[in-house]
């Protein structure tokens, strides 16, 4: 088991990232957060480019991930 202390605004963030990917709790929310991190990261060491895309695909942003 692990804790965190978290500022004022980071549990706002929180609480967006919990709405936004239809999480449970903070907890998920936090594990759903940690498996995309993971994920990306994976696919960025693998060489892979991390590209968002509209939905038209009339603009697209290399997301970067240090």
């Amino acid at each position: 088991q692990v804790s965190f202390k978290f500022d004022g605004n980071q549990v706002a963030a929180l609480e967006i990232i919990k709405t936004k990917l239809h999480a449970a709790s903070q907890a998920e929310a936090i594990r759903k957060s940690l498996n995309l991190t993971s994920a990306l990261a994976i696919a960025r060491e693998k060489g892979y480019k991390i590209i968002l895309e509209s939905e038209d695909g009339s603009e697209k942003q290399e997301l970067l991930i240090l």
